[in-house]
């Protein structure tokens, strides 16, 4: 049975509902009394309809205001969140940018460092060369004169120097 035929069977079944209860009331009290309670009767429950239609059209519209008070809301929030990523982001790379330079300084104190180690290096190897011909300037003239006087006995420092000469 389709929505059509359900409304025709209750408004039928109403009105046997109506018609038993005005044939009680016209027993009891008179057909004009139970007409008059019977007026009376669909007045109010007419009254109630409306009363009922009213609350429901006013829950339905605080309904659609509080959805869309959460829609704006939401609106809101996505907008928020998403001003918050974006701020988000942009303190993440200017960390890592920062994190880089510093890294860059860094490097750059260190091969500069490497670099004064280095030629310090150079500067001491270049005076320990020096220092070093200096002093094998130094011992050959005295091997030379040392060895004119004590040739025979082998003592001295000429003797010594000849002999650790040889031995390098």
């Amino acid at each position: 049975m389709d929505d059509r035929g359900h409304l025709i069977a209750q408004m039928k079944n109403r009105a046997l509902i109506y018609q038993e209860m005005y044939d009680v009331l016209a027993e009891e009290l008179g057909a004009e009394k139970a007409e008059a309670l019977l007026s009376e009767a669909e007045q109010r429950l007419a009254d109630a309809q409306k009363g009922a239609d009213d609350l429901r059209a006013k829950v339905a519209e605080q309904v659609a205001a509080a959805q869309r008070e959460a829609q704006a809301v939401r609106r809101k929030t996505a907008a928020d969140a998403e001003k918050v990523l974006d701020e988000a982001r942009k303190e993440a790379e200017r960390l890592r940018t920062e994190a880089r330079k510093d890294a860059d300084r860094h490097r750059a104190d260190g091969q500069r460092k490497l670099d004064e180690l280095n030629r310090r290096r150079k500067d001491i190897t270049a005076e320990m060369s020096r220092v070093q011909g200096v002093l094998d300037a130094l011992a050959a003239p005295a091997g030379l004169s040392s060895g004119k006087g004590n040739s025979s006995s082998g003592k001295g420092p000429a003797a010594k120097g000849a002999g650790s000469s040889s031995s390098d």
